[in-house]
């Protein structure tokens, strides 16, 4: 059965190990406030003054991973950086006092992340900084983060900055941002915390496996003049600016350890999971116009009554009919944009497609 439809249950989703803290989405809808607090992570979000929102983190199901998500919300008007600063907007999850010992690296120890991300196809970024994540320090010079993965106008960059105590990188690596519009991307960073650190840095497309950046340095400054400890942070922190747009940010599967690697695995069971599965249920449903203006036509050759889902990208049911094969379906009155189709034919099976609508 296709991983996407099935469904991730239970109660307790994210929780401290030994030498290993996780977070993952649970099978419940709403706040993904609980999950986080209850596996350790410091939160900072913009609900002190844009309150009539509700959480800014809560939890959908996503079809292309078969589980729920966590969904970070940036409103790029109402939002702003805790109530004191005003020119940005943040909703972020963090290590820092309060939380996790794994979430918390002194001079010389070493930690390992892993996570997975998904950025939507008709994501808007601008020159200026989206971060995704930070390493930062606490206390001394801790302004700028010593490293993110930020989004810019075309690209993905890991930026680094010295701070006080050493030189600043700048870009250390980047990749063209169309590569992970679309995609769920694994991250993965191993960081030796010192002003001659080490960094290791990656992230593939979860369903294909391919290396989308990659970084490594055995010899790097990520240590800052003055600091107690540094802390990693995940989220969105943007700069507010005119072109921008109200984002959701979509993360999954949270893993830090500052014991080894292996206890924050690579998840390999999506490995060519949709492609494959795709190929063999889509070989002969034909699904036309598409790009789609009023009538979407599906014909599959089962024949008989054919279940149809049509979802937008933040895993919200729009439409749902069963209907004869072949017959139209009337999508006039939707909103322009990208859509994902889930077509059930025959035995259970389904095919999924994604379809764009034009107005």
């Amino acid at each position: 059965m296709k991983k996407s439809i099935l469904l991730a249950i239970g109660l307790f989703a994210c929780w401290g190990l030994r030498s290993q803290v996780t977070c993952s989405a649970t099978g419940d809808s709403g706040s993904g406030y609980p999950a986080f607090q209850n596996a350790g992570f410091g939160i900072e979000n913009p609900d002190c003054e844009h309150t009539s929102f509700g959480a800014h983190i809560t939890q959908v199901y996503d079809e292309d991973l078969g589980k729920n998500v966590f969904l970070f919300h940036s409103h790029i008007d109402d939002d702003n950086d805790r109530c004191i600063v005003f020119d940005r907007v943040r909703m972020e999850v963090k290590g820092g006092p309060g939380t996790d010992e794994e979430l918390i690296h002194p001079l010389g120890s070493e930690s390992f992340y892993r996570w997975k991300f998904y950025v939507h196809p008709d994501y808007v970024s601008s020159s200026s900084f989206h971060h995704i994540f930070q390493l930062k320090a606490k206390e001394g010079d801790d302004g700028l983060p010593v490293l993110t993965f930020t989004l810019r106008t075309s690209t993905l960059e890991l930026r680094h900055a010295g701070g006080d105590s050493g030189v600043s990188l700048g870009v250390l690596t980047n990749a063209d941002l169309g590569l992970f519009k679309g995609q769920w991307v694994e991250a993965f960073v191993h960081i030796v915390h010192g002003e001659n650190g080490q960094l290791e840095a990656s992230l593939r497309n979860l369903f294909t496996g391919e290396e989308l950046l990659n970084y490594s340095s055995d010899d790097i400054d990520l240590w800052r003049l003055g600091a107690s400890y540094n802390r990693p942070k995940w989220g969105m922190y943007r700069k507010k600016v005119e072109t921008l747009e109200d984002e959701a940010f979509r993360f999954a599967d949270f893993c830090i350890s500052e014991t080894a690697a292996s206890l924050c695995p690579a998840d390999d069971s999506y490995l060519g999971t949709t492609i494959a599965e795709n190929e063999r249920a889509g070989a002969a449903i034909k699904i036309y116009p598409n790009p789609v203006r009023d009538r979407l036509f599906i014909e599959s050759p089962e024949g008989g009554l054919l279940s149809v889902r049509l979802l937008n990208l933040m895993g919200e049911l729009i439409l749902e009919k069963h209907q004869p094969n072949g017959s139209g379906i009337d999508i006039g009155a939707l909103a322009s944009g990208l859509y994902l189709l889930a077509v059930e034919a025959g035995e259970g099976q389904v095919f999924y497609q994604k379809i764009i609508i034009e107005k």
